[in-house]
């Protein structure tokens, strides 16, 4: 699923002149977003952002960077990629269907340019699983609560810009693909040799 092209196709066109003939995305972005994943098989529903990642430890070092972080993304969600079953009608998470939550796979894709190109991804994935998700049930985000997601997976790509390429602070686009997972049973162990699981 590709997102417009004023988001990911532009956007990453800026970035890097080398683009697959069909889309005009760097192949790294259209293997991303075509690819199921590889935990549960699903593909999903992308969004893109141009936006410099933060990290949760950063961010909670300033204050209202927190909010900051997560307002620039809602804003920019609620205008391209919220939910809304009928015109005029409340956004909704991606994930609550007739008022029921269900499980989400999340795959991130992030792309940095120097110098912030080393930044550690579990950090960056911490901080932006926050900022996409509902608070206080204002419906506001793309996932109604991070504890709805049954798995992660994370890219982090370190980004060239051409000479005359976009401003340094502007060199920086995040992926996200978000697949809505059918109700599953909760599953019990039973280990067969538990010795070979030492308890610490």
């Amino acid at each position: 699923m590709r997102p417009p092209k004023q988001n990911a196709g532009t956007a990453a066109a800026a970035i890097t002149a080398v683009g697959t003939p069909s889309t005009g995305n760097p192949p790294e972005i259209d293997r991303f977003q075509e690819q199921p994943c590889s935990i549960c098989g699903k593909r999903g529903k992308s969004f893109w952002f141009r936006l410099r990642p933060e990290s949760a430890q950063s961010l909670a070092k300033k204050e209202k960077a927190t909010e900051k972080f997560r307002d620039k993304i809602r804003s920019h969600a609620l205008d391209k990629y919220m939910r809304n079953d009928e015109k005029g009608g409340p956004t909704k998470p991606w994930n609550v269907v007739d008022d029921e939550h269900y499980d989400v796979c999340i795959r991130l894709w992030f792309g940095l340019a120097a110098p912030d190109a080393d930044k550690d991804v579990d950090n960056m994935t911490k901080a932006l699983l926050d900022a996409i998700k509902d608070e206080k049930e204002e419906k506001y985000g793309l996932i109604s609560d991070d504890a709805f997601v049954q798995h992660v997976q994370v890219e982090k790509h370190r980004l060239h810009v051409p000479p005359g390429g976009l401003l340094p602070e502007s060199n920086f686009l995040i992926g996200v693909v978000i697949a809505v997972l059918p109700k599953v049973q909760p599953v019990t162990y039973q280990l067969a040799d538990p010795e070979n699981f030492p308890m610490l």
